[in-house]
């Protein structure tokens, strides 16, 4: 058995040609061409893919190769995972898999086993020597995955490690990134036949549960939370990209917000050179929160309006020029997702990420570190409260912000302090209303300067702010009813 360690990155077939022009690869010498063949085998009803194991028939000339692979560990593109390969001698052999469990299951479902997509694709290798006795292999693939009638393009680079130190993944991506869209790409192309046999279409992808145990280190726990939050986010780029979903740029954002939280979390463990991706996961945050803001208006502001007044002709206008907004602020975000900056920060990010450099705080565990950290953001949200007990629109602002990275905070260390699940609900619904009314705070912005050329506009805009002025009274009241349990919350977890 051996551990393939790879970074997979997707990059567009029009830009293959550069690739193979590139001058790291022109002094590796000519690349092996070759055609990969590749049969996916499982049960009809996906026993393996559900256990986490991929069994794969390979084509090599006049052979097969028979190639067993378990899930391990794969965020921003790089993964770990055990593999074995043997040759194919006409019927499947497991013997060879070390990993007795493992084995025992592919025996128990031998018989069940069928096709069930296909891959089929040009492969280009070049293979270049890293210092020592190691080497870094470029695989180019081009080509399709095709099951049960249909298929879907391959068109991506993976940099798999033959001994050489994984710097060298991170190093030689960000290389080539200056030339060409290179996006790091967590789903494997088994992952994608399943998706393309089931006729799973593209969704937008949520947060998934992040967990941290009491034998982590500060730095490892770090890693780990900052690699979900780039899958996380990375995971939407392409429904934003191809469909108008809203939640393709909330999902986004909300990673976004998660990577920062989780930087200001850990910030005393953090180098230096984190503070280069400031400025673009700034720029990134702005610009999908354009597009949210947007959405907002149109779905929870103006059309709760609408609804009531349907034949309002001033409404109906307003409604139209809100989606002319709409539309470039979509299509402004786009543009930024698609140019090949956004992958060299993906890369930038997920180096540092995977930096073995990160500082290590031996004289505390974990737990220690975020109970340290987290009591640190309670205290601010505390004193926070108190000021915004006058509910000034600024100071509650701040106090949302405050409460957002406390939360995200508390959700992240709640299994290892302890932290009463009730009390974090309690603060995600106060965290809901203060968003409520800073939704509306912002719709505001929008709207006012539409009032000015336009009387139609402007009376719209009267209707919507009428219409909502109960809701706010509202939040306020409930807003101002908790305040005073918010300055109790540092005392309300041990």
């Amino acid at each position: 058995m051996a551990d393939e360690i790879e970074l997979k990155l997707s990059l567009p077939l029009s830009q293959h040609p550069l690739l193979e022009r590139h001058p790291l690869l022109q002094r590796a010498g000519p690349p092996i061409r070759k055609q990969v063949d590749n049969v996916y085998y499982d049960t009809s009803g996906h026993a393996l893919w559900h256990r986490g194991i991929t069994l794969r028939l390979r084509r090599q000339g006049d052979e097969w190769l028979q190639t067993v692979k378990c899930a391990g560990t794969s965020q921003g593109g790089l993964s770990v995972r055990p593999e074995w390969e043997i040759p194919h001698g006409g019927q499947f052999d497991f013997d060879a898999v070390t990993d007795r469990r493992v084995r025992r299951f592919l025996k128990k479902h031998q018989a069940a086993l069928i096709p069930v997509f296909e891959t089929r694709f040009k492969r280009c290798t070049w293979r270049l020597p890293a210092n020592g006795e190691g080497a870094l292999l470029l695989m180019l693939d081009a080509g399709w995955i095709t099951a049960a009638g249909r298929r879907a393009p391959i068109a991506e680079l993976e940099l798999e490690l033959a001994g050489a130190d994984a710097g060298i993944l991170f190093a030689t991506a960000r290389a080539l990134a200056q030339d060409m869209q290179l996006i790091p790409e967590n789903r494997s192309k088994a992952e994608r036949g399943y998706r393309l046999f089931k006729h799973e279409g593209e969704a937008p992808v949520t947060a998934g549960a992040v967990p941290l145990t009491p034998d982590m280190s500060p730095a490892q726990a770090f890693h780990r939370l900052a690699l979900a939050a780039l899958d996380h986010f990375n995971a939407n780029r392409d429904g934003l990209l191809t469909q108008d979903d809203p939640e393709y740029p909330h999902q986004m954002r909300v990673a976004l917000r998660r990577l920062r939280a989780t930087l200001q979390l850990f910030s005393p463990l953090l180098a230096p050179s984190w503070h280069t991706t400031q400025p673009l996961l700034q720029q990134l945050t702005t610009t999908l929160g354009a597009v949210r803001d947007l959405d907002v208006l149109h779905s929870d502001i103006l059309t709760p309006v609408r609804e009531g007044q349907r034949r309002n002709p001033d409404l109906a206008v307003l409604d139209a020029r809100i989606a002319q907004l709409r539309a470039k602020a979509r299509s402004h975000a786009r543009a930024m997702i698609a140019a090949q900056e956004y992958g060299r920060f993906l890369l930038e990010i997920l180096s540092l990420a995977h930096d073995e450099s990160t500082r290590e705080t031996a004289d505390r565990s974990l737990a220690e570190f975020l109970h340290q950290r987290v009591q640190r953001l309670a205290r601010g949200t505390a004193t926070q409260a108190r000021v915004a007990a006058s509910l000034s629109a600024q100071d509650l602002h701040v106090l949302r912000i405050r409460m957002k990275r406390l939360r995200y905070g508390l959700e992240s260390a709640a299994p290892l302090l302890h932290v009463p699940r009730r009390n974090i609900r309690r603060l995600a619904q106060l965290q809901f209303r203060l968003g409520q009314l800073n939704d509306i705070a912002i719709a505001g912005r929008i709207l006012l300067p539409l009032t000015r050329d336009d009387p139609r506009l402007a009376r719209a805009v009267m209707l919507v702010a009428d219409g909502h002025r109960p809701r706010v009274n509202s939040l306020l009241r409930q807003i101002a009813a908790d305040l005073p349990w918010l300055h109790r919350f540092p005392h309300l977890f041990p």
